[in-house]
């Protein structure tokens, strides 16, 4: 069947309907291609850190990657902040990390603004959603000395 340029303007596009689980796939995709980026940004930027952070320590399901995440970027020493605690050390900010990731399990936790910041100290507001709708957020804000992580405040709003 041949279409002349009109008809083919003119020709309505079905309607598409997606389900929950599509919505979600989209979401974890899309959350997943943006930090598929970073691999070619520099690694050692406040911007990368910081959404590394939260991606692969924070949101990651696998403890094995979060300890990675953590040795990569933060100091081992490092002051972690949450609700009204303070710890110090590798053991600490990993078990905050799990604790936060087991309360937003089955939710596509992403950046929802760039990161923001100078002299060491840089915020990097975030989302959590469930079938794009939001479910929790907050914001992470992190001093580093030497493109590392030395205190840093996970805020849940």
């Amino acid at each position: 069947m041949d279409f002349s340029p009109t008809q083919l303007h003119d020709t309505a596009a079905p309607a598409v309907l997606m389900s929950d689980s599509d919505i979600d796939l989209i979401g974890t995709l899309s959350s997943r291609l943006a930090c598929a980026t970073l691999a070619d940004a520099d690694p050692t930027s406040p911007s990368t850190v910081m959404r590394r952070t939260l991606a692969d320590m924070f949101c990651e399901a696998d403890p094995l990657a979060r300890a990675r995440a953590f040795d990569a970027h933060w100091h081992s020493n490092a002051v972690i902040y949450h609700g009204e605690n303070a710890r110090a050390g590798r053991a600490a900010a990993l078990e905050i990390a799990s604790r936060f990731r087991e309360r937003m399990e089955g939710l596509n936790c992403r950046p929802s603004s760039p990161v923001s910041g100078s002299s060491d100290l840089y915020m990097l507001r975030w989302i959590a959603e469930r079938a794009g709708e939001s479910v929790a957020t907050g914001c992470c804000i992190g001093f580093l000395v030497r493109d590392r992580i030395h205190s840093f405040y996970m805020i849940e709003d």
